[in-house]
């Protein structure tokens, strides 16, 4: 897939590292990415879960969050699991941008994953999400002891993006 996701990472890098809020050069490089790159699910995701990540940052969050249904009734009945479950915790967050609880509260009663065993590195962004409704819903020993988790991993495996997440989160506790 070479130059295409090469685009959409320099876009998502540039989108991270933006400390101006002109969004035009990431969003280009994203939409030019996912051109060169339209047979690849997974890429396609991830480039316009990124696009979403923009419209968020412009405060265009209904718009995020209509790319990301779009995407997901397009998606092929064999996605994989995975693929699906990420799609739906990221248009989750998008809706708690925009005050939308009721289907991500559903999530952190009935789906989403536990947090008293190990942090497990993949449902990362799963556990950011209920983190965040962790604050939302007042359970601060239980915001206490996942922002614990979450720091110690960022601080082993290097993570700045995600440490600067975590952050923002507790921001606005």
């Amino acid at each position: 897939v070479g130059k295409g996701v090469r685009d959409i990472l320099t876009g998502e890098s540039d989108l991270e590292s933006s400390l101006n809020g002109d969004y035009r050069v990431p969003l280009e490089k994203v939409t030019a990415g996912l051109a060169r790159v339209p047979g690849d699910l997974e890429v396609r995701c991830a480039g316009i879960g990124i696009q979403s990540r923009i419209l968020m940052a412009e405060g265009e969050v209904d718009e995020g969050i209509r790319l990301m249904n779009s995407l997901m009734e397009d998606l092929p009945l064999n996605a994989p699991v995975r693929l699906r479950e990420n799609l739906r915790v990221h248009r989750m967050t998008l809706q708690l941008m925009k005050g939308e609880t009721r289907e991500p509260l559903n999530w952190l009663e009935m789906e989403a994953p536990d947090e008293t065993r190990d942090l497990i590195v993949l449902d990362r962004y799963k556990q950011l999400l209920k983190l965040r409704l962790y604050i939302i819903t007042a359970q601060w020993e239980k915001t206490r002891l996942l922002t614990i988790k979450f720091a110690n991993y960022c601080n082993q495996y290097d993570r700045p993006y995600l440490r600067i997440k975590l952050l923002h989160s507790l921001k606005r506790v």
